[in-house]
């Protein structure tokens, strides 16, 4: 690791060590980073604790608004005490801690194992090929919707000069990776789920929302890599860099001291040029490899354990080594991450004892919690170390439904594509009383309503916060840092807030659509006036669809269940 360099300029005293140079260790800046994080931790339980007894809104919800009023603050006390170097404060605490750095190689990584480990690829598989495709189509379009359009807003404002220069580009670019991941929150399920929508919808938003991340974040990765490759060779390469703190931004520039001298040193190469396709082939199909490898192995060693805490404990060592494994290999450990969690959470929980499997369920979802936690107030914290004007303001503001606009092509276009290609003249009856999970299969048309549900329920989250964190300053974050950070707030807050209503519209008029416009008649032209027998039914097929999935893992289950006279047949009949 290279040594750093404080806030006050003064390079930190190191504890020399006998591998050479690279393995340098400042305690100072140890220190800054337990302050950094210890107090952002601090707030988190302090928001914790107020939403949990007073507001009760989803958590990342509370911490998105919690982040922004801790900027607001900061900037407002920046204002007001002019002599006061908060600013200047905050920045070199962040440039201590390297923490973008550190947010790419492990909190995206964390992040996505998270979120893998609530996706159950088994409900997936009937929805694969539209998963794929959504994925795919989805982040292109939306990267190149959003890289053209946050183009054309700095020009307006000025920022660029016309013609616009290639690294300009890529900035425009890096945006439009950032603002393209959506997250499959806890909140957007269970607001699926209680607005009498399509039971394979949870399944389609869960894939999407991971796969849409995987693949951004390589798409990330690779044009992050093409910046770094320009910026040097703007600048002459590595070797013309005299400045070890300049040299120590650049991740593709590697700091070596002097004879041991923190003081004198020479900055080196640590990559050379970027093959495009390369890297792709090696983020991609290298990463999915050592996922699959390494949660395989895990999975066999954790079948052996009876313990939860030490099942816990290897889970997270899978974490760790894929992501050490993947940095060695130069792969991309987002997607080395997302595939072994779904190969564990696939493979490796069915064989565990249901102690163990509820224990990693809650262990895991307090890190994806605690993590989008630190990432929303993290940004908070750094919005005030760019410079703050009315032009970057209304740019913020008109990157909201740009966004909102790519993301309502990046779905509508695949959707559109699926059902021309389709068979038969219309979709499955998606009522709130039709829950089959294999409503989405080959050769079927999808409903329209899943491109609105899509859009407004692709909540921006910690992955679009993680990836605007690891921007470096020379990296364009001072241009689009604001944009993206108003892009989030308005997905987490307005989104967030307004998804359950805006769901239950939507689906309540499509039920009545299917009822022949008799508004509050379920399928079978009962009295249903608030939907509540359709939610039942369809609470009833959930429970007996997991159920008869827990006959089929657990041979025990089956044979208690027999002799009691219920069998699998019996389940498909009262389904």
């Amino acid at each position: 690791m290279a040594a750093l360099v404080l806030g006050n300029g003064t390079p930190p005293v190191p504890i020399q060590n006998t591998t050479g140079a690279d393995a340098t260790i400042s305690l100072e800046a140890f220190d800054d980073m337990l302050e950094l994080y210890g107090g952002v931790l601090s707030l988190c339980s302090l928001v914790a604790i107020v939403n949990y007894h007073r507001v009760k809104f989803p958590m990342p919800i509370s911490l998105s608004l919690s982040g922004l009023l801790m900027s607001l603050v900061l900037v407002c006390v920046d204002a007001a005490l002019s002599g006061h170097p908060i600013r200047a404060m905050v920045t070199s605490l962040l440039v201590a801690t390297d923490f973008d750095e550190i947010i790419l190689r492990f909190g995206v990584g964390f992040l996505m194992f998270a979120a893998a480990m609530e996706s159950d690829i088994r409900a997936m598989r009937p929805h694969w090929g539209l998963v794929f495709l959504l994925s795919v189509c989805g982040v292109i379009i939306s990267v190149v919707v959003c890289a053209v359009s946050s183009l054309a807003i700095f020009l307006g404002f000025g920022y660029y000069a016309s013609p616009p220069t290639v690294v300009e580009i890529l900035y425009c670019i890096l945006f439009g990776a950032v603002v393209s991941p959506t997250d499959a929150h806890h909140f957007v399920l269970e607001a699926l789920e209680k607005s009498g929508a399509p039971e394979s919808f949870a399944a389609i938003v869960v894939g999407e929302g991971l796969t849409n991340d995987a693949l951004a974040v390589v798409v990330f990765s690779i044009v992050k890599s093409i910046v770094d490759s320009n910026y040097l060779g703007s600048h002459g390469g590595c070797a013309d860099i005299e400045d070890q703190a300049k040299c120590e931004v650049l991740h593709m520039c590697e700091w070596e001291e002097e004879h041991g001298d923190p003081g004198h040193g020479v900055c080196s190469a640590g990559h050379g040029e970027v093959d495009i396709w390369a890297e792709i082939a090696k983020d991609i199909f290298g990463g999915l490899f050592i996922g699959v490898m390494l949660g395989w192995m895990f999975s066999l060693i954790m079948s052996r354990v009876r313990q939860p805490n030490i099942n816990i404990l290897l889970s997270i060592t899978l974490v760790v080594d894929v992501i050490v494994v993947s940095n060695l290999l130069e792969s991309s450990a987002a997607v080395a991450c997302a595939s072994a969690g779904l190969f564990l959470r696939a493979f490796g929980l069915p064989k565990l004892e249901r102690h163990s499997q509820e224990e990693l369920d809650i262990v895991w979802k307090f890190f994806e919690e605690a993590l989008s936690g630190i990432f929303f107030l993290l940004i908070g914290l750094a919005i005030i170390t760019d410079e703050f004007s009315v032009d970057i303001f209304f740019a913020s503001v008109i990157a909201i439904p740009v966004s909102l606009g790519a993301r309502w092509l990046s779905v509508a276009f695949p959707i559109y594509c699926w059902n021309y290609f389709a068979d038969g003249d219309r979709p499955r009856s998606h009522s709130g009383l039709d829950r089959d999970p294999s409503l989405v299969e080959r050769g079927d048309k999808i409903p329209w309503s899943i491109v609105p549900t899509l859009t407004w329920g692709g909540i921006r989250g910690g992955s679009s916060v993680a990836l605007a964190l690891s921007l470096s300053p020379y990296e364009g974050r001072s241009h689009i840092f604001s944009m993206v950070y108003a892009v989030v707030l308005h997905s987490v807050i307005v989104q967030g807030l307004t998804l359950p209503r805006f769901l239950k519209h939507l689906f309540d008029k499509e039920n009545d659509d299917d009822d022949g416009g008799v508004s509050g008649l379920g399928a079978d032209g009962n009295h249903d006036p608030d939907g509540r027998l359709a939610w039942a039914a369809a609470e009833k097929d959930g429970l007996l669809a997991d159920l008869s999935g827990a006959i089929d893992n657990s041979p025990l289950l089956a044979q208690m269940l027999e002799e009691q006279g219920i069998s699998r047949g019996h389940l498909e009949a009262v389904s």
